[in-house]
């Protein structure tokens, strides 16, 4: 029997990537330093967390800088963005979670937000109510791809691992979730279709291609 599904948030639940990347060229705007966008447009890497991209973006554009201190800036644009209210839901969403709650399904947030952050998209979204816990990166020593993050939300659930399907859309975080033992589904969007998810029990295109059947199947 299923007992919990744990989201990914940024990319996965929400479409907040557009916001992360102005956000992130913000603080290079703020050093006279022009980014190269990768063959998706973006300048970061989607599923790793501000410090580790900017530890990436030093070395890339060779730079030196406190990262702490780029990742507060960064995070005090993202956060004006986030209030701002555009936020959009990404497609199938709404309809899988009232599949989940309605099947009795527990269900987490498990993402490299902050809680803070983790909650205006929730509230923006509607879907505050859907979801038992919530787990940020911001709680644990490491972040994706090590399972930290996917620990906490089972420990906050009061489940064990094997209990748990995570469903992420970065590659990153899908080894996150298989370190930490669990079941993983990708649901890469526009941003990650390149990525290697071979490590994924499933992959899917919309979230709307999953419901509690298919993912209590996982395991089995």
């Amino acid at each position: 029997m299923l007992i919990a599904v744990i989201f990914d948030l940024d990319g996965t639940i929400a479409d907040t990537e557009r916001l992360h990347d102005e956000s992130f060229r913000a603080v290079f705007k703020e050093r006279g330093i022009e980014p190269i966008p990768n063959d998706q447009g973006m300048i970061h890497v989607s599923g790793l967390n501000a410090l580790a991209n900017f530890d990436l973006f030093q070395q890339q554009y060779n730079f030196s800088a406190d990262s702490n201190q780029l990742v507060k800036e960064k995070t005090k644009v993202y956060n004006k963005l986030l209030e701002q209210g555009n936020i959009a839901a990404m497609p199938g969403i709404y309809e899988l979670l009232n599949n989940l709650k309605s099947s009795g399904v527990k269900m987490a947030v498990a993402s490299s937000s902050t809680l803070q952050q983790i909650n205006i998209v929730a509230k923006a979204l509607k879907i505050l109510n859907y979801f038992d816990v919530f787990a940020s990166g911001k709680e644990v020593q490491h972040g994706k791809p090590a399972p930290d993050v996917f620990l906490l939300a089972a420990e906050k659930l009061s489940l064990a691992p094997s209990d748990c399907v995570v469903i992420e859309d970065a590659s990153s975080g899908v080894v996150a979730a298989k370190a930490a033992g669990m079941k993983v589904v990708a649901a890469p969007n526009e941003f990650t279709l390149h990525e290697d998810f071979s490590a994924a029990d499933l992959v899917v295109k919309t979230l709307g291609d999953l419901d509690s059947g298919k993912l209590r199947s996982l395991l089995k």
